[in-house]
């Protein structure tokens, strides 16, 4: 796992959110193909209690609803948006890595990068249900 830059890369993750309880730097991108007026209405329609603001790839990457409470204070009410509604959204972990097992890693975003890690993690276990059982 040490030779490997992706396992590296998420060693050195998992320490930064241990020790410092964060993530260093999201970056998010959301491209809109279709969303207009009418999308807006109909959403708007379904719209929770106290909404007072819409957004669409926040610094996590989701969309919703930000929500006036009782207290004053706001709260993010996360929806998923309808199929007919064009928008994608991507985070991005800052600084990633470039390989894994020897190949180039040509989608970083934090699902394919998540999705590389795992599979690793399955073999490992896999390898080692086979050695020990």
């Amino acid at each position: 796992m040490r030779g490997d830059e992706l396992m590296r890369y998420f060693y050195i993750l998992r320490s930064e959110i241990l020790k410092e309880g964060r993530i260093s730097s999201l970056a998010v991108r959301t491209i809109i193909s279709s969303f207009g007026p009418s999308d807006m209405a109909r959403l708007q329609k379904q719209a929770p209690p106290g909404a007072h603001g819409f957004f669409m790839g926040d610094r996590l990457g989701g969309d919703g609803w930000d929500v006036k409470l009782p207290d004053g204070s706001s709260e993010k009410y996360y929806i998923s948006l309808p199929g007919d509604i064009q928008a994608q959204t991507t985070v991005h972990l800052a600084d990633p890595p470039s390989s894994h097992l020897g190949e180039a890693v040509e989608d970083t975003t934090i699902k394919a990068l998540g999705k590389h890690y795992v599979e690793y993690l399955r073999g490992l276990l896999t390898e080692a249900e086979a050695r020990f059982t």
